[in-house]
């Protein structure tokens, strides 16, 4: 997706910027056609400085929503193991019985040395 976006408006904006001046010197038909390219980069510019704005606002989402939700999901999951090994402690279970409630993870991971 993002190679999409590179490619696209932001990059012909840069290459035909100069072309409304241009088209305004060639007489009157070009420079109607040049006032209707300069609206379309200006429309094209907006549309730019949204997508600005719309990927700071999903960063300042992630930093405040999602990432309290998953902190209070892993204090509510300590907790839960917290209690789980407190049981299996009071009734001479296994120390490991608590893992067996969550899920391990499958992604494997390279050893560090």
């Amino acid at each position: 997706m993002k190679a999409i976006q590179r490619m696209g408006l932001e990059s012909e904006i840069g290459r035909v910027e100069g072309w409304p001046a241009s088209l305004a010197e060639m007489g009157p038909s070009a420079s109607e056609a040049g006032a209707a390219l300069a609206s379309a980069i200006a429309d094209g510019r907006a549309a730019l400085a949204a997508r600005v704005s719309a990927a700071a606002a999903r960063a300042d989402h992630r930093a405040t929503e999602i990432e309290r939700f998953v902190d209070d999901l892993n204090a509510l999951r300590r907790s839960t193991l917290g209690a789980l090994m407190t049981y299996a402690a009071s009734n001479g279970l296994s120390p490991s019985w608590p893992n067996r409630f969550f899920r391990k993870s499958r992604v494997k991971r390279a050893k560090t040395e």
